[in-house]
């Protein structure tokens, strides 16, 4: 008698700590792509930066990986570049006022499509400020 329960004990112990393991993994994963999408926001403001010490007509581009569920945009108003993931928003200041730009991957089809993709931003240096434009 003693020894069944033991086994039970066992396996309700074993199907406790695998749901902990899995919580936090997923909780990594998440805080993952958070860094991702920081990451991508640094590396657009030091190139924004750079173009806009540039001379007119300048063309640069940077690769940047955002994860699906992100919002990129650019705004001219606030001479800023910002993302949004999962509530959470990173932005940098350009020096000199970026095009409005939106990039959504918080779409239906992004979400299912891919966890994480790869995108080819370019940076032209015009006299109204920078024009940015992102594919991938």
């Amino acid at each position: 008698m003693e020894q069944p329960v033991w086994v039970y004990f066992g396996i309700i112990i074993s199907l406790f700590a695998l749901v902990i393991v899995s919580n936090v993994i997923l909780d990594s994963q998440e805080q993952a792509k958070g860094l991702q999408v920081s990451n991508a926001v640094k590396k657009l403001g030091e190139m924004c930066s750079f173009v806009c010490r540039s001379e007119m007509d300048t063309l640069l581009t940077e690769r940047i990986e955002l994860p699906s569920g992100a919002a990129l945009k650019a705004s001219r108003l606030t001479q800023s570049i910002c993302a949004q993931y999962r509530g959470a928003a990173s932005c940098v200041q350009c020096p000199c006022a970026p095009a409005n730009y939106d990039l959504n991957l918080d779409t239906p089809e992004h979400l299912q499509a891919f966890s994480s993709a790869s995108f080819e931003c370019s940076f032209e240096r015009l006299a109204a400020g920078v024009k940015i434009g992102c594919k991938g």
